[in-house]
């Protein structure tokens, strides 16, 4: 695969407004591969937006052409929200308590309830003792489960069982247009029902829906940027979003401070450090304090950063902890060959294709022998807080 010009790094300070894009667009580079690019990253309505506002030229004669590729994706994104709402409303219609959280809370808090952010699903939260009532309810709204071959009962087991999950634990489910919702009611170490309990109406698209608060996105996409391990390519809509929540926090001394207080207690101010230094870096962010240079956050910035040019092998995290081996064996002991079959299900519905088992441990030998030393220190940090976060999660469940 052709490896793009535009690292995430440089389409994040594009995307932000904060820098030309670089490289610039011309003859050789033009808007069409730039959207391509960006409609891999799920960051089109954002790029398609700044080429309509920014400086970057898109010759005359595909002006036609570029408004009908952002009409595209606005449409698209305004059908996934549509959905979304429409689920929010048939839990409501059913006396459920749901609130919108990540996607939709970005689009509805962040970027006034219209589809100009990139969204590929919307999650919505229930509680855990409303979760079987609000599932037969969207699968009644014309709703069905995502992953085919395996009941949700199925689907559940194996994600409590994988290191992926963070502890969540929710089902996906689909229209007849594949247009997706996931269904959450654990969250990790978030208290679902005090969020549920917070969260507020928001206009997105004209229909009043209940979204988390704004301190809760904020750690959320924070949390989201873990789990993906600061890939830059899997987490820039994070770091946007990000951005629009500090910016948000920064008019609400209130919500900063309980944000800020919330973090520490859920293991999750180094992910949000982590997101304060990367936006320093990028030029994007200078009104918080920056984290120091030996601090964990740094190392996991530093990771972000140094991924941009050397992408890594993400399984070389699990060298560093124990705690995603015991969380796989003890799914093996418990489920036997059914997690395993739990597993390519999964991954098969959501797209994702990995190595046979012998081929993933020998990109993982040879990549462990050849990593530097700085690589390691900064997946301990990584490892060392995901960690961390699954202790404060622990602790939680056992009050």
């Amino acid at each position: 695969m052709t490896r793009s010009p535009w690292t995430a790094t440089a389409l994040l300070r594009w995307l932000a407004g904060a820098a030309p894009l670089d490289p610039p667009l011309s003859h050789e580079l033009g808007w069409r591969a730039l959207a391509d690019r960006c409609d891999a990253l799920r960051v089109l309505p954002q790029a398609m937006l700044r080429l309509t506002r920014g400086p970057d030229a898109v010759p005359g004669p595909d002006m036609t052409a570029r408004s009908a590729r952002r009409l595209e994706a606005t449409v698209r994104t305004g059908r996934v929200l549509h959905f979304g709402c429409r689920a929010l409303v048939a839990l409501r219609e059913a006396g459920i308590d749901a609130a919108g959280f990540k996607g939709i809370a970005a689009v509805g808090r962040l970027h006034g309830g219209q589809p100009t952010r990139g969204i590929g699903d919307v999650d919505i939260m229930v509680s855990q003792s409303q979760a079987k009532e609000a599932l037969d309810a969207l699968l009644s709204a014309g709703f069905r489960p995502k992953v085919a071959g395996l009941s949700a009962d199925e689907v559940i087991a194996f994600a409590r069982a994988s290191p992926g999950s963070a502890g969540n634990e929710s089902i996906s489910l689909v229209t007849d247009g594949d247009f997706e919702v996931d269904l959450h009611w654990r969250l990790g170490a978030f208290d679902v029902n005090a969020a549920l309990a917070s969260a507020s109406p928001v206009c997105v698209l004209g229909e009043e829906v209940p979204l988390v608060r704004p301190g809760l996105g904020l750690m959320l996409s924070a949390h989201h940027a873990l789990r993906n391990d600061f890939v830059p390519d899997e987490v820039i809509r994070d770091l946007l979003d990000a951005l629009g929540w500090f910016t948000l926090l920064s008019h609400d001394a209130a919500e900063c401070a309980w944000t800020e207080r919330e973090s520490r207690r859920l293991g999750l101010d180094v992910a949000c450090d982590a997101c304060t230094a990367i936006l320093a870096d990028a030029g994007l962010l200078t009104s918080r304090g920056v984290p120091a240079p030996d601090s964990p956050a740094r190392a996991l910035a530093d990771l972000f950063r140094d991924q941009s040019s050397a992408p890594m092998n993400t399984d070389l995290v699990y060298l560093c902890s124990l705690r995603p081996a015991l969380t796989i064996l003890r799914g093996v002991i418990h489920q036997g060959r059914g997690y395993l079959r739990a597993m390519h299900a999964v991954e098969h519905a959501h797209g994702e294709v990995q190595l046979p088992l012998h081929a993933r441990l020998r990109c993982l030998i040879s990549d462990a022998w050849s990593a530097p030393m700085q690589r390691w220190s900064q997946l301990r940090a990584l490892a060392a807080a995901k960690d961390r976060i699954a202790s404060s999660r622990a602790s939680e469940a056992g009050r």
